[in-house]
C-alpha cells in the first residue's frame, strides 16, 4: 500500500505540474501576444498623430517659408510660427510637452517653447539615441519614427517618448506626391506612465480572464512590461514604479536582442526568482516584451493536490501498520481478500473494491482502502475536467486574437481613407493653380499684343 500510493503521488504529481506549466506558458504566449497587438495599437496613434499635425497647412506653408528666407530675416516668420504652435496646436493634446520643428541639420528652428531655438537634435541623436531624426530627414510622406521611453531632464521631469516624421510642402511633383522639405516634426510625448495600461488592457476596460489585466489580478506575482536594448526596464512593474533604472538581463531580453528568439519558459527573473514567462521581439522598435508570474504561485494548487495525496497516503499507511500489530490467525482470510484487491490495483483496475463487510478492524481496514480509490478516482473526474476547461479557456483565447486581427484591419481601412480622401484634396488644389497659371499665361499675351498694337497706331500718327 505504502509503495502504490508512493507512486501515485509521484506520477501525479509530476503529470499535473506538467499540465498546469504548458498550460500557464502557452496561455502567457497568448496574452504577451495581445499585449504586442495592444502596444503597436498605441503607437500606431501616435504615429498618425504627428502625421496629422506635420500635414497642417499653416505649419507646412510657414515651415517652408522659413527654409527659404535668410536666417537674419527668419525671426518674425519664427515668433509666428512658435506662437501657432503654442498657442493653436498643443493645447489640443495634453499629452504632448514639446513641438519641434527641425532644419535639415537636426537643430530647432521653431519650436513651441522660446528657448529651444537653436538646440542640436542631430547631436544628441548621436549622443544618446534620444531622437530619430536621421532616418525622418529622408523619409517618404506618412513614415513617422518613434524613440521609445528617454530621460532627459532638461525638457522634462519625467521620461519621454519622441516622435519624428518630415514635412511636405503643399506643392506636388508632376505624380501627385508632395514635395519634400528640409525639415522634421519632433513631438515630446509624456504618456509613459499610460504604456503599462496599454500592455496589461486597462485602457480597453476589459474584465475578463482573457487579458493581461486579469492575469495581474489573478496571479499577485505576474508582471509585463518592456526592456530596450540596452537591457533597461522601460515601464513600471509591480515591484517598483521607476523606469530606466532597473536592468533586466533575463533569459527571454537575451533570447530577443542576442538570437532574434522568443521564449515561453521557466526561467530566473531579474530578481533572481524561478517564474513563468513568455517574451514578444518588438525589432522595429528595439524592445523586448516580457510577461511572466512566480512559478511558486503558479503551481500553488499542486501543493494542495500533495497535501492531500501525503494525508491520504498516512492514513492507509498507519491503518496497514494497526492491522499487522492486531492480527490474528482468523483476520489473516480478510487480509488475503484485500491483498488481493490490491494486487488487481497494481495492474490498472482502480475500479474494483473490496467487500469484506465484517465489523473489525480488517472490516475498518477495508473502509479507509475503498475511500482511498473513491478519492482518486474523483481526482482523476476532476482532472479530466480540467482538461476540458482548458480547452476552452484556448478557443476562447483564439476568437480573441482574432477580434482584435479585426479591430486593426478596421483601423488600417480607415486611415487607407483618410489618406485617400487627403489626396484627393490636393489634386483639387494643384488643378486650381494649374488653371490660374493658365489664365495669368493668357493675360500676359493679351498685353504684348495690345502693346504692339499701340506701336502702330503710334507710328501711323507720327
Amino acid at each position: 500500500m505504502l509503495v502504490l500510493v508512493c507512486v501515485l503521488f509521484f506520477y501525479l504529481n509530476s503529470y499535473i505540474k506538467n499540465i498546469i506549466k504548458n498550460n500557464v506558458i502557452n496561455n502567457f504566449q497568448i496574452l504577451a501576444e495581445l499585449s504586442e497587438s495592444s502596444y503597436f495599437g498605441f503607437v500606431r496613434a501616435l504615429e498618425v498623430r504627428i502625421i496629422d499635425w506635420s500635414s497642417d497647412s499653416y505649419i507646412r506653408n510657414t515651415t517652408e517659408d522659413i527654409l527659404e528666407t535668410p536666417v537674419k530675416d527668419r525671426e518674425p516668420l519664427v515668433k509666428a510660427l512658435n506662437s501657432y504652435l503654442k498657442n493653436e496646436k498643443i493645447i489640443y493634446d495634453p499629452e504632448v510637452i514639446i513641438i519641434d520643428i527641425l532644419d535639415k541639420d537636426g537643430v530647432v528652428a521653431a519650436s513651441s517653447r522660446d528657448e529651444r531655438i537653436g538646440v542640436d537634435e542631430k547631436k544628441e541623436e548621436l549622443e544618446l539615441n534620444a531622437v530619430r531624426f536621421t532616418e525622418a530627414i529622408k523619409a517618404d510622406f506618412g513614415q513617422a519614427f518613434m524613440t521609445m521611453v528617454v530621460s532627459e531632464e532638461d525638457e522634462h521631469s519625467d521620461p519621454m517618448m519622441h516622435l519624428t516624421t518630415r514635412i511636405f510642402s503643399e506643392k506636388t511633383y508632376s505624380g501627385g506626391l508632395p514635395v519634400p522639405l528640409d525639415a522634421v516634426m519632433l513631438l515630446h510625448f509624456s504618456n509613459v506612465a499610460r504604456l503599462r495600461n496599454v500592455l496589461i488592457g486597462n485602457f480597453q476596460g476589459e474584465k475578463d480572464r482573457l487579458t493581461s489585466q486579469a492575469l495581474t489580478e489573478y496571479y499577485k506575482t505576474a508582471d509585463i512590461y518592456l526592456v530596450n536594448k540596452a537591457g533597461l526596464r522601460l515601464t513600471p512593474s509591480r515591484l517598483s514604479e521607476t523606469i530606466l533604472k532597473q536592468k533586466v538581463e533575463t533569459e527571454p531580453v537575451t533570447a530577443c536582442f542576442e538570437r532574434g528568439e522568443e521564449i515561453k519558459a521557466e526561467y530566473l527573473d531579474y530578481r533572481g526568482q524561478p517564474v513563468f514567462g513568455a517574451s514578444m521581439c518588438l525589432e522595429r522598435d528595439g524592445l523586448a516584451l516580457v510577461l511572466e508570474a512566480e512559478s511558486q504561485e503558479v503551481l500553488a494548487p499542486l501543493k494542495n493536490i500533495g497535501r492531500f495525496l501525503i494525508l491520504i497516503g498516512s492514513i492507509a499507511f498507519i491503518s496497514v501498520i494497526i492491522g499487522v500489530i492486531y492480527l490474528s490467525n482468523w483476520l489473516l482470510k480478510g487480509l488475503g481478500i484485500i491483498t488481493g484487491v490490491a494486487e488487481k490495483i497494481s495492474k490498472g483496475d482502480f475500479g474494483i473494491r473490496t467487500k469484506v463487510n465484517s465489523k473489525d478492524e480488517v472490516g475498518y481496514l477495508a473502509k479507509v482502502f475503498n475511500g482511498m480509490l473513491d478519492l482518486f478516482q474523483e481526482s482523476q473526474k476532476k482532472l479530466k475536467e480540467t482538461e476540458v476547461k482548458i480547452k476552452e479557456v484556448n478557443v476562447s483565447l483564439e476568437e480573441k486574437v482574432l477580434e482584435k486581427t479585426m479591430e486593426l484591419e478596421s483601423i488600417k481601412i480607415n486611415l487607407e481613407k483618410v489618406v485617400a480622401e487627403r489626396t484627393k484634396d490636393l489634386e483639387i488644389k494643384v488643378d486650381e493653380l494649374k488653371k490660374f497659371q493658365r489664365l495669368t499665361i493668357g493675360r500676359e499675351l493679351k498685353m504684348v499684343e495690345l502693346k504692339k498694337e499701340f506701336e502702330e497706331l503710334k507710328k501711323k500718327i507720327m
